[in-house]
């Protein structure tokens, strides 16, 4: 899965920003919503090997953090638990898709799923025998983790509610709170570049309040499963996903209802709190609830899981363990999406010749035709579209209109889902000064392909 998978355009777009700048990545990541630790790390790895990383080497990276992820759920698992619950959280940190999915996707999910269960484990440790190196340790993870995804700071959150409601913990709130207040300073610079840069221009409100039950199932069948039966929705794939929904939700609250730690307010403000992002994100219409990004909470969804399935009937668990079995069929054939995308920039490298131009209206062609067409001269059309710091550390550079008519071939990207009136303007330029050879629409990829060409221009190079 590590070198056959076709890349997402997630996974792409991590490739390329790595042949960016430290200044440009740190620019563009912030610019892009997203802060730029796991992408400086990949740089500096790189670094260390002497050369860009390619799709599968950061692959093997995301899977050896999710192998680590395994070990820290399974020390904290052996923590909190029975042995009988101990047993089924192994069991499914090893084969749950969602797992699976961030062991092999060239993101920072699987290091985010290992970096929020060490912090876990560091903090019940912490709180169990309090030494100044555990709060050191919970300090820098923490930092960490904040400068990779901003919805780590639920985990602080958490952290904080758990101490703030325990009279116990007392003098270790007061402690935490000082770490806390240095925390905030260090964040300073990126809640200073996350404000002040220019967002991209895309972005738009997708929100609904049905996302917030299809978390649920994404953090057991994986996001991109939930993508695929949306895409192949019928009768079926919705009365799956109904009742294997209320499956996961009785055994989550057995798992509440049994677990007897003093830990188990930490563990529901960890698995739920996070969920509230949707309701904000559906009340102030923002873009801001991710359902893959929750993945970083798996390891106390796990644990709540392992203790339900420990206490619950048989025929739940069968049932559980059978619903979960039939999401492997849409898991697998869910990696067939990104091979949807490529379908378009396969045809053009089937016919493309030397010295043909391809032109882009769209970031995401651009990066496309920069990934799957490597050899090709890759340009915009347009002014910035999206975002310009973005557009610097991914290559988008734009050419001008004069030096386009001067290429006898052009091979033109027209993405169905994002057409600006500038886009537009540039297409019937196109028309005007050019003759379309061929044309070829790619309903799956959502793209238009326009094959142009201009006959003076090439009899004048043949002389």
């Amino acid at each position: 899965m590590i070198g056959l998978a076709d890349p997402s355009l997630d996974e792409i777009w991590g490739v390329l920003i790595l042949e960016a700048s430290i200044k440009d990545i740190w620019i563009s990541s912030f610019a892009d919503m997203h802060p730029p630790f796991y992408f400086l790390f990949l740089k500096a790895v790189s670094y260390l090997t002497g050369g860009n990383l390619s799709l599968g080497e950061i692959r093997i990276v995301s899977l050896f953090w999710g192998l680590l992820s395994v070990f820290t759920t399974y020390k904290l698992a052996k923590l909190l638990l029975s042995k009988k619950a101990l047993k089924l959280a192994l069991i499914l940190s090893v084969n749950l898709p969602s797992m699976i999915w961030s062991f092999f996707y060239g993101r920072y999910y699987s290091f985010l799923i290992f970096l929020t269960s060490l912090t876990i484990l560091v903090f019940v440790l912490y709180l169990k025998k309090p030494e100044f190196k555990k709060l050191l340790t919970l300090f820098f993870l923490s930092l960490v983790g904040l400068y990779t995804h901003y919805y780590f700071a639920f985990v602080i959150i958490s952290f904080l509610l758990f101490l703030l409601t325990k009279v116990t913990y007392k003098n270790l709130f007061h402690r935490y709170l000082v770490s806390l207040s240095l925390l905030f300073l260090l964040f300073v610079p990126a809640l200073f570049f996350l404000s002040s840069l220019p967002k991209f221009k895309a972005y738009t409100f997708s929100g609904s309040l049905l996302k917030i039950p299809a978390s649920f199932i994404a953090n057991i069948t994986s996001f991109q499963t939930l993508v695929f039966l949306n895409q192949t929705l019928n009768m079926a794939s919705i009365s799956y996903l109904i009742f294997f929904l209320l499956i996961i939700l009785s055994i989550l609250w057995l798992g509440i209802k049994k677990t007897k730690s003093q830990f188990r307010l930490l563990l529901i403000l960890m698995t739920f709190l996070p969920f509230s992002l949707g309701v904000v994100s559906y009340l102030f219409k923002l873009p801001i609830f991710g359902v893959n990004s929750l993945l970083i909470f798996l390891p106390a969804y796990i644990l709540f899981l392992s203790n339900g399935l420990a206490s619950s009937p048989r025929f739940l668990k069968v049932l559980f363990f059978i619903f979960l079995g039939l999401s492997f069929v849409p898991f697998t054939k869910s990696f067939k999406m990104a091979s949807e995308f490529k379908e378009p920039f396969d045809y053009v490298g089937e016919n493309l010749q030397m010295g043909d131009l391809l032109i882009h209206t769209d970031l995401y062609t651009l990066i496309g035709g920069r990934y799957f067409l490597k050899d090709s001269q890759n340009y915009g059309g347009i002014s910035s579209i999206y975002n310009p710091y973005i557009e610097k550390s991914l290559g988008y550079e734009i050419l001008p209109k004069e030096e386009v008519k001067k290429n006898s071939r052009i091979w033109y990207f027209e993405p169905h889902f994002y057409n600006i009136d500038e886009a537009k303007s540039f297409k019937r330029s196109l028309d005007r000064d050019f003759k379309i050879v061929t044309s070829r629409r790619f309903e799956k990829s959502k793209i238009n392909i326009y094959l142009f060409e201009n006959e003076n221009v090439r009899n004048k190079k043949g002389t």
